[in-house]
């Protein structure tokens, strides 16, 4: 082993990671309980029935091109690399399949039965034979240049046995488990993960696959899929089926020896329509047939809802290289796939040079190919590239096929309709996850899949059947007890200080509604939007009533209520009257609204009353602070001179008077940005800095707040959301050690308290059942609120639990036959799993479930059950706040915020040290 001492830093990170972390031991089963029951899962255990070994290899293939004018040394693309983009995932990964194919069909002496070899369609490849590769290390072949395009001139693939793990055992299940993150590995369980995808990936026009966990179903209706299944979704879009699936290693039911097992799920994307006219596209967007001129804001919109995707083109290109009005036209003859970047208006100003001068586009169309623009005055497509920009003529464009609806793409009304799709009964989730594995050929025990028998694997015939308990709660009584002092005490409001109506009102209107409040001592707006419905407030209060915004600047508007909340410290609520309309239909609407009123003035809505006094010492411990914590990336609405942008932490703690109370802060901090990938989307995650002090100073401030009004804690419970296993590591090096100096800020090096780090998630494809469907009803064919499953499933040698604590979602909406009905649909519960990372409180399992029950219960806005513990959807939606006020920042200072520091935006921006810091404002 090598160091480099070029540097202190460098030495520093060297040492950073030869940190070894070890996680706790698995705590023993829990033994709290009301009644105990069966479930069933969508786990299927896998029996290997030999031992052999397995060789992995990488591969790079490169497509070859006639390289510079005067060199003979061809230029190379590789093929095998990765990229963002789903069109180019699925159009690299098919080319290399095709190029393996090619190869194992011509060269069958070196890599023996194609059945006896596993591929990712990119660099991964793995044989049960080894290859016999030449003594340089990497083995060459080369292809005529028949395979691809035109201009292609050969193929280059180099294959070479893989530096890091090249030889595995296929029985060598107990390396993929460990208490040490570091030790953990993850390539038998690649393989077989890959080995059971084969199916999918070398079956003709049956899957769309982006990577080896996610397979979409080409043609769902050949599978037993109906339309309803898969609906048409508005804005040029529709949802796909597929499957989600994992390899897990457990025990299984009765504690047996390690066994692999296959989790697989049913999973529901959007996608946009393959193909599709840009036009066609754009009409469905603004629900009209799109000809002329787009407005300003349709093109805003058009760029947010588009932007990034691929499209394909057959005509010219226009490429601007000196100035605006100069550009140079060209001609590429073969098909052209690139991304949009955004659509630029008035056309028919755009002019390029030719030989006969300046030349629009429309006229450039006529000329060269007699061929006259349908909607000249449609706005341009623009696309960035290394040599300047190229336009192209919204009807000369398609969409790709399948692109995957990205997450800025998705509208209101599209997450809408997805919902509903999404929302699948149990007894229907569990045949259509049957479907799904019949797809994949590995339902019958795998016998139909050539790769089960080649590799002697057998999948269990029926899915993994263990036991769950339900633990105690009083879901009655605390809900009488709610009801009761309502009914006893009531609310008291007196008259505001003053009413103003605001016809036509626009965005400059906010900050003036806020001077006039600050102005007159007003401790709290309420702001009731888009139509003249009166509603009364509560004391010391202005109303105000916003008429006849636009849809544009309803959004933005909403945004600076926020904006200014946080600027002069005064508390909103606002109310939409299409909202309070329901409110007679929908009682707990006004419930809500009264519940948020009285916590954004410190109040407690109710309190929670567990079945013992030793449950209830564990969620009113007054020396226990529970906090929980999240980050969110800022994203501007519009290019800017900010070089990094910050991100945002969201913070939530019950350091107030009474231990159930939660109040949350956001703060603004330097972190490092990265992407991941988890199932359709692309998204943004903040790891902190190690420089950073912000989660330090949070938790000092928390500290310092639960001793003032309470006692000085003895100890930190942590709810942490948003982390992935391969995180875990940077959890306890990095976060836990600023929760370590934040300890030392409050009180000292000597203050020590004991500390439990609980990780949850619902961002897993584990799904669970009852054992029976009880007639396939929608509303009883899901496991209860209280599920507890901490053992068959679970990670063997680390401390593991599902707890489902609320109802599965359940929608009402309105069904045109005969008449005006009401019906309900009902999805099947996605139950939030937990990881232990960090515990010398040495809690019990029955004590880490029954506080992480309790405060799924203690959300405080209703009365149901949050799916994640209250404090966790506190930070999160204190990160979500701060985010958006970010965002409605640089709104009102007009983009002109290049000069502000970190310390500035909280100072203005931020919630700590300020009155509304002890309030949970943004309820």
């Amino acid at each position: 082993m090598s160091f480099n001492f070029s540097g202190s830093d460098g030495l520093e990170n060297q040492l950073e990671r030869l940190k070894l972390v070890e996680l706790p031991a698995k705590v023993s089963s829990g033994i709290r309980k009301e009644s105990v029951a069966a479930v069933i899962t969508n786990v299927w255990l896998l029996e290997i029935n030999e031992t052999y070994p397995i060789y992995r290899y990488d591969v790079q293939i490169f497509e070859l091109y006639p390289g510079k004018k005067g060199t003979v040394e061809p230029r190379a693309k590789e093929i095998t690399r990765n990229t963002r983009e789903d069109y180019l995932i699925v159009d690299r990964r098919n080319k290399c399949l095709l190029v393996l194919k090619k190869l194992f069909e011509q060269n069958r002496d070196f890599f023996g039965n194609k059945s006896c070899l596993v591929y990712d369609r990119a660099s991964i490849l793995f044989s049960c034979l080894k290859l016999q590769i030449p003594k340089s290390g990497v083995c060459t072949f080369t292809r005529a240049k028949d395979m691809f395009s035109s201009d292609c001139i050969g193929v280059e693939v180099n294959i070479k046995p893989c530096v890091e793990t090249f030889q595995l055992t296929s029985t060598d299940i107990k390396s993929t488990v460990s208490t040490c993150p570091e030790n953990v590995n993850r390539n038998v369980q690649q393989f077989y993960e890959l080995m059971l995808s084969q199916e999918a990936f070398f079956a003709d026009n049956d899957f769309v696959c982006y990577d080896s966990n996610h397979c979409f179903l080409m043609k769902p209706e050949d599978f037993g899929f109906n339309e309803a299944d898969i609906p048409i979704l508005p804005e040029g879009k529709y949802c796909g089926v597929g499957s989600s699936k994992s390899i897990k290693t457990i025990r299984g039911a009765k504690q047996q020896r390690l066994m692999l097992s296959i989790v697989v799920d049913l999973k529901k994307g959007a996608f946009h329509i393959d193909n599709q006219p840009l036009v066609d596209k754009v009409s469905e967007l603004f629900r009209r047939k799109t000809k002329s001129k787009l407005t300003k804001p349709e093109i805003e919109l058009v760029n947010k809802m588009l932007k990034g995707c691929l499209r394909s083109c057959f005509k010219a290109v226009l490429q601007k290289f000196i100035s605006f009005e100069e550009l140079f036209g060209y001609l590429r003859h073969q098909e052209i796939y690139s991304k949009i970047v955004m659509f630029s208006n008035e056309p028919r100003l755009y002019r390029f040079s030719s030989r006969e001068g300046l030349i629009s586009v429309a006229d450039y169309f006529k000329k060269v190919y007699g061929e006259s623009l349908k909607y000249p005055d449609l706005a341009l497509v623009v696309e960035k590239t290394s040599k300047g920009l190229n336009y192209y003529p919204m009807e000369m464009l398609e969409i790709c096929e399948n692109q995957r609806v990205a997450f800025l793409q998705q509208s209101a009304l599209q997450v809408q309709n997805m919902i509903k799709a999404c929302a699948v009964v149990p007894y229907r989730r569990h045949d259509q996850i049957k479907k799904l594995m019949r797809a994949l050929k590995i339902d019958q025990g795998g016998r139909k899949n050539r790769w089960c028998q080649e590799f002697r694997v057998k999948v269990a015939e029926d899915c993994l059947n263990v036991m769950s308990k339900l633990v105690a709660w009083r879901p009655q009584e605390y809900k009488e007890l709610f009801t009761a002092k309502c009914k006893q005490r009531g609310m008291g409001v007196q008259e505001p200080i003053f009413e103003d109506f605001i016809n036509n009102a626009d965005v400059t209107c906010v900050r003036k509604v806020f001077e006039k409040a600050k102005a007159n001592g007003a401790a709290f707006i309420h702001f009731v939007t888009s139509d003249k419905l009166l509603f009364h407030a509560r004391e010391t209060a202005a109303v105000y009533k916003i008429f006849e915004i636009s849809f544009f600047k309803r959004i933005f508007y909403l945004e600076q209520i926020k904006v200014f909340e946080a600027l002069f410290q005064i508390i909103t609520q606002n109310l939409k009257t299409s909202n309070a309309i329901q409110i007679r239909r929908r009682p707990q609407t006004l419930d809500n609204i009264v519940h948020k009123t009285n916590l954004k003035f410190g109040g407690l809505n109710y309190v929670m009353q567990m079945e013992s006094k030793e449950a209830q010492n564990w969620i009113d411990r007054d020396d226990r602070i529970i906090i929980s914590f999240d980050f969110a990336p800022t994203l501007l609405p519009r290019k800017s001179e900010v070089k990094e942008l910050p991100s945002v932490l969201g913070f939530s703690a019950n350091c107030g008077s009474h231990p159930q109370n939660y109040i949350g802060w956001y703060r603004y901090v330097k972190s490092n940005r990265d992407e991941v990938v988890f199932l359709t989307l692309v998204m943004l995650y903040s790891i902190l800095d190690k420089n950073e002090k912000g989660l330090s100073e949070f938790i000092a401030e928390a500290l310092r707040m639960t001793k003032k009004n309470r006692t000085e804690p003895k100890h930190i419970m942590i709810l942490r959301d948003g982390v992935s296993e391969g995180q875990y590591k940077y959890v306890i090096n990095t976060e836990l050690e600023h929760v370590r100096k934040g300890c030392a800020l409050y009180g000292g090096p000597n203050y020590k308290p004991k500390i439990t780090f609980l990780v949850v998630t619902k961002n897993h494809n584990m799904r669970i059942f009852p054992k029976c469907f009880k007639g396939r009803s929608k509303f009883k064919d899901n496991i209860p609120p209280g599920t507890v499953i901490d053992e068959g499933i679970v990670n063997p040698v680390l401390t593991e639990f599902y707890l489902n604590p609320h109802i599965a979602l359940q929608i009402t909406q309105p069904l045109l036959l005969t008449s005006y009905l009401l019906f309900e649909l009902q999805g099947s519960t996605n139950t939030p799993r937990y990881n232990l990372l960090y515990d010398t409180a040495k809690l019990t399992l029955d004590e880490m479930e029954g506080i992480s029950f309790a405060l799924a219960l203690n959300l405080q806005i209703t009365t149901g059950a949050t799916a994640l513990p209250a404090p966790v959807v506190i930070a999160d939606a204190m990160a979500a706040r701060g985010r958006n006020n970010f965002s409605g920042f640089y709104m009102e200072k007009k983009g002109n915020i290049a000069n502000y520091t970190l310390e500035k935006f909280n100072a203005e921006l931020g919630i700590t040290g300020r009155p509304l810091a002890e309030i949970r404002f943004a309820a």
